[in-house]
């Protein structure tokens, strides 16, 4: 930071009294904050210069031949992700942890790691994002019997890289902070450009089955299995709030939803988390089908031994496997040469039925457990098309009312 700064300087001349004679001039000098290798601050301010160039070349020399050699030099990026991981394991809880680890493990260290920091520059970063724009990953894997397994690729979607690249940030941030780093490339870079991504095959417009075609897939579903399917198809919960339901959210009309289970946090476990958003927590009046469906399940569950309200609807003392749902659901879509949805596509089926029904989108928003009405226009404006046509069709009646 350059300062003007006023300085007395003796004018060659004296006083009455024999006393030098001052004036005051401006000068410019620059004042500078930073952080040693040992995390305390510390201030420079230089000298007066006669001109603000002279005062920023002198601040550009402190920083480029002082800081830079000091601390930054030599210290390699695995270093400022052994700080921060050791922050992350203090700061974070369990699931935000093992999140965070997987993202830094897959697309961060690999690229990064062996760079010294004082080489990563804005290029660095732009180049890691023009890999992550093309990288893929498996979405998802269909099982055949006897054949090889189905890969399904997918692109990441964009606020995913974005998430990847504030994580980048905050580790580089270590470096200006605690080593010295002039400024951090990340930032100078800036986060992926929403425009550039491409968006993946497998879009949400596909993403859902009709009526006709749920009515197929059900067929090829083992009975074990097809009550899960036709709860999601016909109430369009969230895949991981179906996982855990527990008997004492249902009364018999309507299912209180109000946790969601995520296996992503523990291998081979499960825990139950508040849903994503306070809308989330809900009531869902249930259709005939579904309650018949869930009380006959019922009545099977309560003959077993140790049963209780706290089983799970989809499974039992433990809930029902994802992967094994997953695995029912790729041969039933194969068997009845449909397109393949993923789990989360019986959600939009289910949007989709209600939306073409008429429904009102504030009773549709807030049965999906959306946020806002907003939040259900942006997701499934693509499903209006029979809705544009009403909207024509009424309009085109008052003309020809007009006309008459």
């Amino acid at each position: 930071m350059i300062e003007k700064v006023k300085v007395k300087v003796k004018t060659g001349k004296l006083d009455k009294e024999g006393k030098p004679l001052y004036k005051e001039v401006e000068k410019y000098r620059f004042r500078y904050y930073y952080t040693t290798i040992t995390g305390q601050r510390r201030q420079k301010n230089s000298k007066r210069y006669d001109t603000i160039k002279l005062a920023k070349k002198a601040e550009e020399d402190f920083i480029a031949n002082h800081l830079n050699q000091t601390t930054a030099s030599g210290v390699k990026f695995s270093t400022l992700l052994t700080m921060y991981k050791n922050d992350m394991i203090n700061n974070n809880e369990e699931t935000t942890l093992v999140t965070k680890m997987s993202k830094i493990k897959g697309h961060i260290e690999p690229y990064f790691k062996d760079l010294m920091i004082e080489n990563i520059t804005p290029l660095t970063i732009r180049q890691w994002q023009d890999t992550m724009y093309s990288k893929e990953y498996v979405k998802e894997t269909i099982k055949q019997k006897g054949k090889p397994d189905i890969k399904v690729m997918a692109k990441f979607k964009k606020s995913y890289l974005m998430e990847l690249h504030t994580l980048l940030t905050t580790i580089l941030e270590y470096g200006v902070t605690y080593y010295g780093l002039l400024k951090n490339p990340a930032k100078v870079q800036g986060n992926f450009k929403r425009k550039k991504i491409e968006v993946s095959a497998d879009k949400d417009e596909e993403n859902y089955f009709t009526i006709e075609e749920f009515n197929l897939f059900i067929k090829f579903v083992p009975e074990a299995y097809s009550d899960f399917f036709n709860f999601m198809y016909y109430t369009g919960c969230r895949p991981g709030e179906v996982f855990a339901l527990t008997w004492d959210k249902y009364n018999g009309k309507s299912i209180n939803i109000n946790q969601s289970l995520s296996r992503k946090a523990l291998k081979g476990g499960y825990i139950l988390k508040s849903p994503k958003n306070e809308a989330s927590i809900r009531v869902i009046d249930l259709s005939k089908n579904i309650i018949e469906i869930l009380n006959k399940r019922k009545l099977k569950e309560e003959k077993k031994y140790g049963f209780n309200d706290n089983w799970f609807i989809f499974g039992s003392y433990k809930p029902l496997s994802e992967t094994t749902i997953r695995r029912v659901a790729d041969k039933a879509m194969l068997a009845a040469n449909l397109k393949h949805i993923t789990l989360h596509g019986f959600r939009h089926s289910h949007a989709s039925l209600l939306i073409n029904g008429n429904m009102n989108i504030k009773l549709i928003s807030s049965r999906l457990g959306h946020s806002s009405v907003t939040e259900t226009l942006d997701t499934y404006t693509h499903m209006f098309p029979e809705q544009r046509e009403i909207c024509v069709n009424y309009l085109n009646a008052i003309f020809n009312k007009l006309g008459q």
